[in-house]
């Protein structure tokens, strides 16, 4: 048996949530996707503001499963990035592997930023 709850929001109030909390759920997806972003434009080879521009996408489109899909599309667009560096399968265990395999050909490497 299903049970359904009707929630009545008052006119006033629903225009107030339009306006601005549909904004503030933009921000915080295009906010939280920028880091992710930046890396794959770095790594890509690309212009710094394809990963701005991307933050931004994620974020307008973040109505739809709050940017999961922008970000489906750019990890999509990652994997044969990553692939072309000889890692077989896009996991975290296999890139680590040949970051170390990479850098033990080309001596000791500073750690990175996190």
């Amino acid at each position: 048996m299903w049970i359904v709850a009707r929630l009545t929001v008052p006119p006033d109030l629903s225009v107030l949530l339009l306006f601005v909390g549909y904004p503030i759920v933009m921000l915080v997806a295009g906010f939280s996707s920028y880091p992710f972003n930046k890396k794959i434009a770095y790594g890509g080879g690309w212009n710094p503001g394809i990963g701005v521009l991307a933050s931004v996408l994620c974020g307008m489109f973040s109505f739809l499963c709050l940017g999961l899909l922008g970000m489906v599309i750019m990890q999509t667009i990652a994997a044969p990035m990553i692939k072309k560096f000889g890692v077989a399968k896009v996991r975290k265990s296999a890139i680590d592997a040949r970051i170390a395999e990479l850098r033990g050909n080309y001596g000791k490497m500073p750690p990175g930023p996190m």
